[in-house]
């Protein structure tokens, strides 16, 4: 009997001792990922985005506001797109920055439609 309980009170010591471990480890991870900065890089590069915006605009070109008329023949134009931060991309035509900008989510990568 007494070899009996030696076991169970060893193997509760072991038992404890692995939860201790487990749970300093734990705390460590948690500890050293806090301190590292999350990077807001996007997964789009700049042609792409411009490419996602020029097949918007022509596939949608009936259904956009009047003042998409304002930016003429779209064919002419180049579209330049910027990486802002936080997802968003913001994608002018090269003539016409002020009447022709679009807005781009980075990760779901599409156009993000004003309201």
């Amino acid at each position: 009997m007494r070899l009996l309980t030696a076991i169970s009170v060893a193997s509760l010591v072991v038992s404890i001792a692995a939860v201790v471990l487990v749970l300093g480890l734990y705390a460590e991870l948690d500890k050293s990922g806090s301190d590292t900065p999350t990077s807001d890089v996007p997964l789009l590069d700049e042609k792409t985005v411009a490419n996602i915006t020029d097949r918007f605009v022509y596939e949608r070109d009936v259904s956009l506001p009047l003042w998409v008329s304002s930016c003429g023949d779209l064919s002419e134009n180049l579209f330049q797109a910027e990486y802002v931060g936080k997802d968003i991309w913001v994608v002018k035509l090269e003539r016409y920055e002020e009447a022709c900008t679009f807005t781009v989510h980075d990760k779901g990568a599409h156009v993000i439609l004003p309201k």
